[in-house]
């Protein structure tokens, strides 16, 4: 009976860890007005999720307003700092899978499945963004670019963090 137990606490620890291992950044986010109700900042944050990812196909692909969950994608296009002179490369796109998990006055925005497309930008697709170094076929796609990449991603996460907060407070007046 031990030795069953161990099994399943240890294939369920095993199930939590490669789900959390997916996850490349998590950001929670309180918002100013905390009478909101959890369907409150469900339907808003479902809005915004549309509005902010209105050129991915199928922007919202899994939603549950009594859970306050709500799954979609979004890419966008990376680019790097060159220099001192404020230039900057395109290193093609990264698409993501966004979680948002939406409770009363609050809710978690979670990025996963994080992946580089180099596209048409002359270096190589770096694959997942968890990985230390691109993949190996990556052509001209240095670790020390591929490290940028990661900072321009974590960047642009921040970014879109803030930009779910910001419109999560904003109220009817302010439209």
């Amino acid at each position: 009976m031990k030795k069953m137990l161990i099994c399943f606490l240890f294939i369920i620890s095993m199930k939590t860890a490669k789900t959390q291992d997916n996850v490349f950044y998590e950001d929670v986010l309180t918002t100013e007005n905390k009478s909101l109700s959890q369907r409150q900042v469900f339907t808003k944050a479902s809005e915004w999720l549309v509005y902010s990812f209105y050129s991915t196909k199928n922007p919202v692909f899994f939603s549950n307003e009594k859970t306050g969950r709500i799954i979609g994608n979004g890419s966008f296009q990376v680019s790097i700092p060159q220099g001192v002179n404020g230039n900057t490369t395109p290193m093609g796109h990264v698409s993501f899978v966004i979680s948002i998990f939406c409770k009363d006055g609050k809710s978690r925005l979670v990025f996963s499945s994080v992946t580089h497309d180099a596209e048409a930008s002359g270096f190589g697709s770096g694959g997942n963004l968890l990985s230390i170094h691109p993949v190996s076929d990556s052509l001209g796609l240095s670790d020390k670019n591929w490290k940028k990449i990661h900072e321009e991603t974590t960047k642009s996460f921040k970014g879109i963090s803030q930009a779910l907060l910001a419109y999560l407070n904003a109220t009817e007046k302010d439209w």
